[in-house]
């Protein structure tokens, strides 16, 4: 598997090859919503991404995020995509003062 699909599209973000075959990070893209949705909801990925997850990710807000919501949060959030698939998140986010950030990642359950 090449990374031929993992290019940006949607969003001007840097696609970056994570050094395994077909593994990237990229922006998110529209069409990402469905298996946002899929990956995202399941206990085994949800119990660790803290306070900010509502009980139940619904397809609006999935579809919400990959449509430019990702862009409204301070800080950056990458699709972790194998192949053409969006299986996880990744990003960084500004925490206290201007010079802390939090780095943090979740896949899907199968990955």
């Amino acid at each position: 598997m090449t990374l031929n699909a993992c290019r940006p599209q949607a969003l001007a973000l840097p696609v970056l090859p994570l050094g395994l075959d077909g593994w990237c990070l990229r922006g998110w893209q529209a069409s990402d919503a469905a298996s946002l949705h899929l990956h995202i909801n399941h206990p085994d990925v949800t119990r660790w991404l803290g306070d900010w997850m509502p009980d139940e990710y619904t397809m609006e807000m999935a579809q919400d995020w990959v449509s430019g919501g990702a862009l409204a949060v301070p800080g950056r959030s990458w699709a972790v995509a194998h192949g053409a698939q969006a299986v996880g998140s990744a990003g960084i986010h500004p925490h206290g003062d201007a010079c802390n950030a939090m780095i943090g990642y979740w896949l899907g359950r199968s990955f």
